[in-house]
């Protein structure tokens, strides 16, 4: 790392990454090295999303850094996460940064040979690739701690985390009956997850999880349950102290000896991270010195720009829209009114050429029954009434569903997830689908606002809408038009979403695609149809 008092002899990083979620380890990650990489005196920035952590030193790329940039002919060096499919900025200084196996979660399993490959752990990384270790703790130690714990002596209770293995279908083990679910779909402050972790006696783990760590800072140790997502390789790396791999009381017994020794290693960690990270500044200075003058950065500098405008009009919404219209009060202004209804029940009858069906899959397991009822409540009160579900599960029908209307339908999974998906949608032969998950309500007007959008522009074959993420924090998530470039740096479209049946069969369904299929989808309806074939609805 070159000094000089007269310029900027180093190269600017520019960090690809979506808004910064506690509960997106991954996320963190990229947060937390734009922040170290400015700690360290280097010039880094982030773009593709309007939300940072205030704690850390993560500042936006602004049309002023971006315009200094281009007088000075700098091209950045762009980090991507594995997640990104190819280099939606056209730069020729690029990082890959393997937060997860290839292709796992999403993105591509193979990379452009001109891409420098850093990794957070080696496992990660196939074997046919090399990757130079950048590994960047994202745990904060002043939430996830032991100090001064007065539940450490008397710990009672048990929690347990399963997301992924619950998701793809499998029944969770007896020895959990009694256990706090910590799942992803539990919605909890980092503060509230470390006080049940401060409390509890025991983590037991269906999968790898940062949480893992978190567990182990906070005195809690954790038992590892023998699922497919434990392989040998991958338990050789998370061998340690405080945890246990099965549940033979004398391993439990050891974990519980040795949890204590989990603050000191992770002390250690952090303090070892900064070699990495400072290796990872002088390697990518150094491999790059050359590209940074050279090649045709119009494009690049072009995609920054329409990357900034985006994130800047997000930003400015979030910030402005509490201060002009609270949540009940856009709610009350923007409902379905009478009038509205009226004229939409007349558009109907006068203006539609058909009357499209919707196909509603949720995917439920057995800790989801009581959120599934809020869904099926929702949907009793929809304005149109073209709609079928399927329930999809791994657990046998409650005898409730055995009187429920005709167009509900309750199917335990004997395949595969998506199998069982694609001969859903195969049979029931509806024309559009949409995806939800225990809990999600839709506005009595939703599918009739979807209805009439696909008979005012027939060309359609993907429709969203705004939606409200967190009701209990009055979180409405207001989306902008489509844009393919912006879908590359920030997944935005949601969870509320249609696509028609002829898509998706198109595209060969949700095979080959991640379980958060959003972006990968539009992605897939792109490439066959076009941006034409996109809409946004902005309403909730």
């Amino acid at each position: 790392m070159s000094l000089n008092l007269f310029e900027n002899t180093n190269i600017p990083y520019v960090i690809y990454a979506s808004n910064y979620e506690q509960k997106y380890a991954g996320v963190r990650a990229l947060h937390h090295l734009c922040h170290a990489l400015n700690q360290l005196g280097q010039e880094a920035y982030i773009v593709g999303c309007s939300i940072t952590n205030n704690k850390l030193q993560t500042p936006f790329l602004t049309q002023s850094e971006l315009s200094r940039m281009i007088s000075v002919g700098v091209n950045p060096i762009v980090v991507y996460p594995e997640v990104v499919h190819g280099n939606p900025l056209d730069s020729s200084s690029v990082v890959r940064w393997i937060l997860n196996t290839p292709g796992h979660i999403g993105g591509d399993k193979q990379f452009d040979s001109d891409e420098q490959l850093f990794c957070y752990s080696q496992d990660f990384v196939p074997s046919e690739m090399s990757a130079l270790n950048l590994r960047v703790p994202v745990i904060d130690q002043s939430i996830f701690n032991n100090t001064d714990n007065p539940h450490d002596d008397k710990r009672q209770g048990t929690c347990f985390y399963a997301n992924k293995y619950l998701i793809a279908g499998y029944k969770l083990t007896d020895d959990v009956r009694e256990s706090v679910s910590l799942c992803q779909d539990v919605k909890l402050t980092r503060t509230e997850l470390a006080a049940i972790l401060r409390k509890s006696e025991l983590m037991y783990c269906y999968e790898p999880s940062a949480l893992m760590t978190e567990a182990k800072l906070c005195g809690c140790p954790v038992v590892m349950i023998d699922t497919p997502y434990l392989n040998p390789e991958l338990e050789i790396d998370i061998k340690g102290y405080g945890i246990s791999f099965g549940t033979a009381p004398e391993d439990i017994d050891e974990a519980k000896r040795t949890v204590h020794k989990e603050s000191e290693i992770y002390d250690q960690v952090i303090s070892d991270s900064w070699s990495d990270i400072i290796r990872f500044v002088e390697t990518t200075q150094a491999h790059f010195a050359l590209s940074s003058n050279l090649g045709n950065r119009t494009q690049l500098y072009l995609k920054l720009n329409q990357l900034i405008q985006y994130s800047e009009r997000e930003a400015h919404e979030e910030r402005l829209l509490p201060a002009k219209l609270g949540f009940h009060d856009w709610f009350a202004k923007n409902s379905l009114t009478e009038v509205k209804a009226t004229f939409m029940a007349e558009r109907m009858v006068n203006e539609w050429r058909h009357q499209p069906s919707f196909h509603l899959i949720v995917v439920v397991n057995a800790t989801e029954l009581e959120p599934l009822s809020l869904t099926l409540e929702s949907l009793q009160t929809q304005l149109y009434q073209a709609w079928g579900l399927t329930i999809l599960s791994n657990i046998p029908a409650p005898d409730i569903f055995n009187d429920v209307p005709e167009n509900i339908e309750w199917i335990q999974i004997h395949s595969t997830l998506n199998e069982e998906i694609e001969k859903a949608v195969q049979t029931a032969q509806l024309d559009w689908l949409l995806q939800l998950i225990p809990g999600d309500k839709l506005t009595p007007h939703a599918l009739l606002s979807f209805a009439e959008t696909i008979n005012m522009a027939s060309d359609k074959h993907f429709i969203y809408s705004d939606e409200v993420v967190d009701e209990s924090k009055a979180d409405i998530w207001f989306k902008p038009e489509f844009n393919l470039d912006y879908l590359r740096a920030f997944s935005y479209l949601g969870r509320s979403f249609i696509v028609s049946r002829e898509a998706f069969e198109r595209i060969g369904g949700y095979t080959g695609l991640a379980y958060v299929h959003t972006t990968d989808l539009a992605f897939k309806v792109s490439e066959n149809y076009g941006e034409k074939a996109f809409a946004h609805i902005p309403d909730v």
